[in-house]
């Protein structure tokens, strides 16, 4: 297939892509070498390589213009990028026997394919545009265009405006290495979800395509401290979150005893706690909510894992969560996962021996919508 591009022994072959491991290159030059003597340079546009390969790679933003952090940064949202400068041939399938490549239909595609050609044709007619300046300032050299290529990478990606978002919201991406897998680029609710349940440590322990489009409508601070958290390289726990916590009175019993014990509950998102209880197969939970509130939301009950060194500090963890069943007691429905309380409601969490007696931790996000005194004083005023 090479011999027929015009790839000679002894040549030299070139490739160019956005980057930024270079794992093509990395799986093509040993062999390119063996069987034809042909060595390999990679130019990307952006150059984090996980682990040095030794391999003659530079990107037009690599180690020697940027710290590691600042790469990490400009490569956290790289999908999106690739989505964008991608061509409507559908992804690589199989080959032929002489290497040619067979794609997918695109047709699914059609919309996304639409949008992408019309960005291209507009950011080509903006560089033809911009070409026909006449003299530019002394400043205005590769160094200054870097720096300036830069900056409008970082805000795109880590502070999307309204308008961009909407305009990849529906966009797809593929995964590499010939994979079928077709992820959707932004997910808005469950990323709404996972701050709800977890709070601002979901900002920097989740994989998502493009976290801070799916963030836009939450306002800019969000964004602001992923960026900062990602850019520094911050070393931030999911302890540093916790603050402004309420007390809720909580009863742990199994069928020799049973305790009541105070345990903080902590702010997440949008008004709504994370209360995080120990777990054990034969640990049976009850929350007392009634004698502080006579209306909550229930966003989520289940198990989650504990966390390992690893993920505490920003990793991803593999174990996935375990819905938790939940009784009510002495609460009403009023609408979706809206509750009213009595004086003596609670949340009752039975033991479940899928969990173990180490693995998992309880973990309840609730919403206080009104609470019992507010309520009481309310009324007397009336």
């Amino acid at each position: 297939h090479v011999r027929g591009a015009g790839l000679e022994d002894g040549d030299m072959a070139m490739l160019v892509d956005l980057g930024y491991h270079g794992t093509v290159q990395d799986r093509i030059e040993p062999l390119l070498m063996a069987r034809m003597n042909v060595a390999v340079a990679g130019r990307y546009m952006l150059l984090l390589e996980a682990e040095r390969s030794g391999a003659d790679k530079k990107g037009y933003f690599d180690k020697r213009h940027y710290g590691r952090e600042a790469l990490t940064a400009l490569g956290s949202s790289i999908a999106v990028i690739e989505q964008i400068c991608t061509q409507a041939t559908g992804s690589v399938t199989d080959y032929r026997p002489d290497g040619t490549t067979i794609h997918e239909k695109p047709g699914e595609k059609g919309a996304q394919s639409a949008t992408r050609d019309a960005i291209q044709a507009a950011a080509i007619a903006y560089g033809e545009a911009a070409t026909a300046m006449g003299r530019t300032a002394l400043s205005d050299d590769d160094a200054c265009r870097r720096r300036n290529a830069a900056a409008i990478l970082a805000r795109f990606m880590y502070l999307p405006s309204a308008e961009e978002v909407g305009v990849i919201g529906d966009f797809t991406h593929d995964a590499n290495l010939g994979s079928s897998s077709h992820l959707r680029m932004l997910d808005a609710s469950g990323s709404t979800r996972g701050l709800r349940r977890r709070g601002m440590h979901y900002v920097q322990s989740t994989a998502r395509m493009f976290l801070p489009g799916e963030m836009q409508d939450q306002g800019l601070a969000l964004n602001l401290a992923l960026f900062g958290i990602v850019r520094g390289g911050l070393d931030v726990r999911e302890g540093d979150f916790l603050a402004g916590g309420i007390k809720l009175p909580v009863i742990m019993a199994n069928a020799r005893e049973d305790c009541l014990v105070e345990l903080d509950a902590y702010p997440t998102h949008d008004g709504y706690y994370r209360l995080t209880v120990p777990a054990r197969a034969d640990l049976t939970v009850a929350v007392l909510l009634g004698g502080l509130y006579e209306a909550v939301q229930i966003e989520d009950v289940s198990f989650q894992p504990l966390l390992g060194p690893s993920e505490d500090k920003g990793g991803f963890s593999v174990t996935p969560d375990i819905s938790a069943p939940y009784v009510q007691e002495g609460m009403e429905a009023i609408a979706g996962d809206l509750f009213r309380c009595g004086e003596g409601a609670a949340l009752l969490v039975p033991a479940l021996p899928a969990v173990g007696d180490d693995g998992y931790k309880l973990c309840i996000a609730f919403r206080p919508v009104v609470r019992r005194g507010v309520a009481d004083e309310a009324r007397v005023a009336a």
